[in-house]
């Protein structure tokens, strides 16, 4: 059996026999629905009910300076999950989708498999191919130095042609 709470209280609640106490501020089964009214402090700002404090500041007002890391965890050395994810334990983030990374500062490729590894994520959803990959998430090889296998057959790899019946050559002609 799965115990625990969801999401580890989104990082703005403790964990209480499989339930979330939220926060002052916060609310939901994992404390991620804010109930930002005051944040106009110096160290932070009302967001859409959230309230983003700055790298090192927490509380309802982000009026707090960190101290108290078992009531609210910080992540100092993620620099506050670059305000795209939640720190949920001390240094570790819980990205928004679309981000990933131990910083929430990368881009996520999740729905093209993350590139299927033959290739980089350079923006949300949007794969940069290495040299003899192509297609949207870089699954399908390229063959441009064997002339596309001369239409003669099927590029199984980079460069590497399977021929139909027939036909032979590095580039099936």
């Amino acid at each position: 059996p799965v115990t625990g709470c969801p999401s580890q209280c989104s990082g703005r609640g403790r964990c209480v026999n499989n339930t979330c106490e939220c926060m002052s501020g916060w609310s939901g089964p994992d404390c991620d629905v804010g109930n930002c009214t005051d944040c106009s402090g110096e160290h932070g700002k009302c967001v859409l009910g959230f309230c983003q404090c700055e790298p090192g500041w927490e509380g309802t007002c982000c009026s707090q300076r960190g101290s108290d890391c078992s009531e609210v965890p910080t992540c100092y050395k993620t620099d506050n999950c670059t305000s795209r994810g939640v720190c949920v334990d001390h240094d570790t983030c819980l990205c928004e989708r679309d981000w990933t990374g131990d910083k929430c500062d990368k881009f996520s490729c999740k729905n093209l498999d993350n590139c299927t590894g033959h290739g980089l994520c350079v923006d949300i959803d949007v794969c940069a191919c290495d040299w003899g990959w192509t297609g949207s998430s870089c699954a399908i090889p390229d063959c441009p130095l064997v002339n596309h296998c001369s239409r003669h057959g099927d590029c199984v790899a980079p460069d590497q042609c399977r021929c139909y019946p027939g036909y032979d050559g590095k580039d099936c002609s």
